[in-house]
């Protein structure tokens, strides 16, 4: 079997010795995986798809001033294509350990975290090392972070790309290192490559830069932002930024809504808008290029030297990188490409002698600060969802819920609707621990929840039984005060009930109208106290009665019945009528200091 021994591609990994390098084509991309599609050949008919994929493999390529560049993946694709004289054809797609993130879905909260130490934490299950440049991230703590529905990879690329966070890779013969930052200042240059050559003649085979096109295009020059704190709602919160030192014009205004309504400062939006602004001015100046220094990768900092125009010859920062790389080691004919199509353009017949190294490339300025954009798109939750209660109320009556796919995980406080909310005036109804509530989120926001409603359930169920009293509605709370209204035909009832005490207080007038019975029974004792008059009036009868004595006032007069009556006067005591009878059927005594009968 022929030896990949000085040769200019080789697998290097190991376990992989049976597979010889045929030719690659990759792309790199800051802020982007990568992707290899490697073209191999084997003497072995057949390779043990247990042993390749998911398992690493390097590709090494030797540099024309002796050094190797090396690109490094786990296999996520392999496949067998055909046959070319004693050898099979083989192609394996490498990608970045990073790229094992899109294989999931998720649902979870992340609590009182930074978006650094979000990152690190999830790519931390998945073992994977991230160099973070100096300085690189935010590090206010987030109260309240939701991944909804979607993959690891796309939450940790949302929020890298809203805080203003790349990435790209540094490559060895054993494995790959992710490298966020979010500063041009962190990118370094390759040895031997610190300044490239523009050479629009040169040889094939020569390392130089064989085209460079200067794109420009007119981009915002400020960008607004204003956010809600309801802490402070008097208080509108905005920043902005501006950069007129480019050739632009416009302004861009947006409302943030991506915090939970709560500890909003003008510097967050401020640090925000300058990183939408900067994003945006990302266009200005953006180079188009091609070039066969093979070192050429994304992230790469180098100078353009030797251009026909000195202006143009600046220090760059690689964007992205389409690369060809062919080996001719192994064949004297013409291997056909997977699906018999070259995807670089570069067609079978000509790729006998073809170029060893070719890419098409993307820069910018090193002075540019560069910036993602918002490529993955924040879920929305359409509609609402039910959550159960987990803590009761704080100071402004948020409460603490979990969803039903949020696991052990609650959220932060979360606002509850009210059917009115006044200064210090309006409806409370607040929602205990172990309620069901309906939820919604403002925008389709996952982060931004609010509860609007209630519901019963199998644990939690409604205060009447139902069917069969669902004629009647009212409130009634866990302590059993009540409010009733009965509904039923011929049964029409308002029932109030106070578990302990029923107070009150009339400002103004009362007014009540009963147009039939009333009826009041006090089990203790009945005050009653009238600053001015009191009238009580009836046109029939007005009785007052204890045990057996009474006094009845009809309209036939006054009678006073008791086992004995006591009438005092303590100045004078006056009892008059044209006809006054006094009787006492066992002994009439009259006494007094004076008595006179006339």
């Amino acid at each position: 079997m022929p030896s990949q021994t000085n040769q200019f591609g080789s697998v290097v990994s190991p376990g992989h010795e049976k597979l010889l390098f045929c030719r690659m084509k990759g792309h790199e991309e800051m802020g982007r995986l990568f992707e290899y599609e490697v073209d191999l050949l084997s003497k072995e008919k057949h390779i043990d798809i247990n042993k390749v994929l998911g398992e690493p493999m390097t590709i090494a390529l030797d540099l024309p001033k002796g050094d190797t560049r090396y690109f490094n993946g786990i296999v996520t694709q392999f496949r067998q294509y055909g046959a070319f004289e004693d050898y099979f054809l083989y192609r394996a797609v490498l990608r970045p350990k990073l790229w094992l993130l899109t294989r999931t879905s998720k649902c979870r909260i992340f609590l009182e975290k930074s978006v650094i130490d979000i990152i690190k934490l999830i790519l931390g299950e998945y073992g994977i090392s991230v160099s973070l440049s100096s300085g690189s991230g935010p590090k206010t703590v987030r109260e309240y972070n939701v991944q909804y529905r979607e993959s690891d990879f796309d939450f940790v690329s949302r929020l890298m790309e809203q805080e203003g966070l790349y990435y790209s890779f540094s490559h060895t013969q054993a494995s790959h290192e992710l490298m966020i930052t979010d500063s041009m200042n962190s990118h370094k240059t390759i040895q031997h490559y610190e300044t490239i050559p523009y050479e629009p003649a040169g040889a094939e085979y020569e390392e130089a830069i064989q085209e460079w096109h200067c794109h420009y295009e007119i981009t915002p020059l400020e960008y607004e932002l204003t956010d809600f704190d309801f802490e402070k709602p008097r208080q509108t919160v905005k920043g902005s930024a501006r950069d007129h030192k480019l050739k632009g014009q416009g302004q861009c205004h947006d409302y943030s809504g991506d915090y939970n309504d709560k500890n909003v400062e003008k510097k967050d939006l401020e640090n925000y808008s300058r990183i939408r602004l900067e994003e945006l001015q990302t266009d200005y100046e953006v180079i188009h290029g091609r070039s066969t220094a093979m070192a050429m990768s994304a992230g790469m900092l180098f100078t353009l030297k030797e251009h026909y125009d000195p202006q143009v010859n600046l220090k760059c920062v690689v964007f992205s990188v389409d690369f060809f790389i062919d080996s001719n080691a192994y064949r004297s004919g013409t291997i056909p490409f997977a699906n018999n199509a070259d995807p670089n353009g570069v067609s079978s017949k000509d790729n006998v002698l073809g170029a060893i190294f070719d890419c098409r490339f993307t820069a910018i300025p090193s002075v540019q600060q560069f910036r993602p954009g918002r490529w993955t798109p924040r879920p929305v939750i359409e509609g609402t969802q039910t959550a159960i209660v987990t803590e009761e109320c704080d100071k402004y009556g948020r409460v603490k819920i979990k969803f039903h796919w949020s696991g052990d995980d609650a959220s932060s406080w979360v606002r509850v609707s009210q059917p009115m909310a006044g200064k210090k005036w309006g409806w409370i109804a607040l929602p205990k621990v172990g309620q069901e509530v309906i939820v919604s989120f403002i925008e389709g926001n996952p982060n931004r929840p609010i509860i609007t409603g209630r519901v019963y359930n199998g644990e939690q169920m409604p205060p009447y039984d139902l069917p069969d009293n669902r004629t009647q509605s009212g409130i009634k709370t866990e302590k059993t005060n009540e409010l009733r209204f009965e509904d039923k035909d011929g049964n029409e009832e308002i029932y109030l009930h106070a578990q302990k005490d029923l107070k009150c207080v009339i400002v103004n007038n009362e007014t009540r109208e009963v147009n039939k019975d009333r009826k009041s029974t006090v089990t203790g004792d009945d005050s009653l106290t009238v600053s001015k008059k009191c009238t009580i009036e009836s046109m029939t009868s007005i009785e007052l009665k204890v045990g057996s004595n009474s006094i009845k006032i009809d309209q036939q007069g006054i009678t006073i019945k008791g086992v004995m009556v006591s009438v005092q006067g303590d100045t004078k005591l006056d009892v008059k009528s044209p006809m006054t009878t006094v009787n006492g059927d066992g002994m009439l005594t009259l006494k007094g200091g004076i008595t006179m009968i006339n």
